[in-house]
Order: structure tokens, then sequence, then C-alpha cells
């Protein structure tokens, strides 16, 4: 039976309670399936572009961007705006495309402070964080115009930073190649708070908080290559997650939005690729990308990003709102 159908008999029996319930349940399944049908975006270092690929393990879709201008890319993140950020380590600068057809929009900020750009992270207060690996500080931008506003956060030893991100707690959370650690800095002042995590024999790529609340981070060392699991409260080591990782370091990952954990490996000319773990499980499910055009893997992102649909899930109930109030 069709859904308006039910509406429309709910309805003409004045059940406006139920009628809401059926809308939104029915705009939340649409974000559901659409949220299953997403592509995974990946910066080549050394070809210039960002590719896509079906999520699934359907192989490349496209080049998502082609800069002919160079520039080297890193990390990749996914603006308040729907835009895509690249982080250029080249030019010390991060460029804007648009987050749907992959055009050039602007040069949205260059950091001469900070020279090689490599680490990108939007905050819940809606501006910029950038790193690079070897200037012991972060930067803060403003999330609109790209000005620059402070150097938000440095001390605690930072050496070497791999990566960066914001904690259930709103802290900042960052990798440090050097210290074999995790650093963990005030989410409002930027003052250091403490090594949060010490990855002992191993070198700390990747970070990424799972939706259990819990911190993942990609390592590799002597004693192997692999995902570990600490808990997202103490820090204490929780487990290894994924131990099923080849040669190669993994260099980033990230969580989809299927639930399930992407992890980036650069391994080597024509060797680099993403595979794609159980997010619950760590069991290996595919290989998402491999070789060919993939060249210094160094980033990856996700469209059409979970907030889109979340918009979209509210923009269900807004049109009820409006026609309640008629």
């Amino acid at each position: 039976m069709r859904v308006s159908c039910l509406i429309n008999g709910y309805m003409k029996r004045g059940s406006r309670s139920i009628y809401a319930a059926l809308v939104v349940a029915f705009v939340t399944a649409q974000a559901i399936s659409a949220s299953a049908n997403f592509d995974v975006l990946v910066s080549s270092f050394y070809t210039n572009d960002v590719l896509r690929y079906d999520s699934q393990g359907g192989g490349l879709l496209s080049e998502f961007i082609d800069d002919f201008y160079g520039g080297a890319p890193c990390d990749l993140e996914f603006g308040p705006d729907g835009n895509l950020y690249v982080a250029k380590w080249e030019f010390g600068a991060v460029d804007r495309y648009d987050g749907t057809t992959g055009m050039l929009i602007d040069r949205f900020l260059t950091s001469p402070a900070l020279g090689n750009i490599e680490e990108l992270e939007f905050g819940p207060d809606g501006n910029l964080y950038v790193g690079a690996s070897r200037k012991g500080e972060i930067l803060r931008y403003d999330g609109q115009t790209g000005d620059f506003i402070d150097v938000f956060a440095s001390g605690g030893g930072l050496s070497c930073l791999m990566d960066l991100t914001f904690g259930p707690d709103g802290n900042l959370y960052v990798s440090d190649f050097d210290n074999n650690s995790i650093l963990r800095y005030d989410g409002l002042t930027g003052s250091f708070l403490n090594t949060f995590a010490s990855v002992n024999g191993l070198r700390p790529y990747g970070v990424e908080f799972g939706a259990d609340g819990n911190l993942y981070v990609s390592c590799d060392g002597l004693a192997g290559r692999g995902v570990l699991r600490f808990d997202g409260s103490s820090g204490d080591l929780m487990d290894t997650f994924i131990t099923s990782i080849g040669g190669g370091s993994p260099i980033d990952l990230a969580f989809g939005p299927n639930g399930d954990l992407y992890v980036c490996t650069l391994t080597g000319p024509d060797q680099d690729k993403v595979e794609r773990f159980d997010g619950q499980s760590g069991a290996y499910i595919a290989q998402i990308a491999y070789g060919g055009v993939l060249n210094g893997i160094s980033g990856i992102a996700f469209t059409p990003e979970p907030s889109t649909l979340c918009l979209f899930v509210m923009g269900g109930w807004l049109i009820l709102r409006r026609r309640w109030g008629r």
C-alpha cells in the first residue's frame, strides 16, 4: 500500500500524532536508505587527485577532483556548508570545492606559519583547525571566512602531529608520531590536558571516535600493524580492534555513514589501498580501492555527508509543523 494512502487514511480519522509518526518514519527511512548509497573520497598525493570509489567495493567511479594546479592534496574534510575542504601540502593552503560537483570554489586560506598543511578538522564551534606534522601547534581559522583566529593548541611535547579529532567530551585529541601517544587538549581553551593514551612500541597515525564513544587509532611498528581501541573516557587500551592490515602504514581511518571502519594504507607506488572492516567486530569485509591511479593516499571522506541526511529528516519535520500552523 502506498505511504500516501496510509497517511490520508489516518488524517481522515483526525490522528495528527500518527500522521506525524508516519511521515517522520518515512523520511527517516529514506535517509537511512540514502546512507547506504554513499561514495568514498580519497586524496592521491602524487597525482593531485581526489578519487571517488564505490563504498561497497565496486571500484573507481571517477576523479572527483582533478587538480591541474597541483598542490599535493592531503586531508579531506566536509565543512558545515556541505563543501569539501582539501589541505594542499605543497602550497601551505586549504582549497574549497563544491561538495557535489567537485568544482573549485576558492582558496579558503593560506598559512605561511604552518607551511606544509596536512591535517584539517572542523570543530564543534564551526571553525577550522589546521595542523602540520613538524610545527608542534594547531592553528584555528574562522570556518566561514578563512580568517586566522589564533594558535589554538601547543605544548604537551607535541612533536610530530599525524591526525586530530574532537571527542564526545568536546576536547581535541592529537596523535603524536614521535612520542607514540595521543595528546588531549581542552576543546574551549586549547590548553594541554594530558597524554590520553600511549601506543608503546607502535607509531600512531589516524585517530577517530566510534559510535560506541571509544577511540580508534591506526598504528604500525615492529610489533605489527593494526587498529587499537582505547576506552573513550579513561584512555585505557581495550583491545587490538583490527589485526589483518597487510604491508604498509595505515595512514588514516574513518567510520563511514554505514558504521563500518575504512582504513587507508600507504604501501608504495601502485599499491596503496582502502579496506573496509565491520564497525562492530573489526572483521574484514572488502577492498575498496587499490593501486592504479591512487598514488600516495593521504586522506578520506564520504559523500553524501551524514549531516545532509539529518537536514533531510529535519526538513520533513519542519514541513509538518508549518502545515499544522495553518
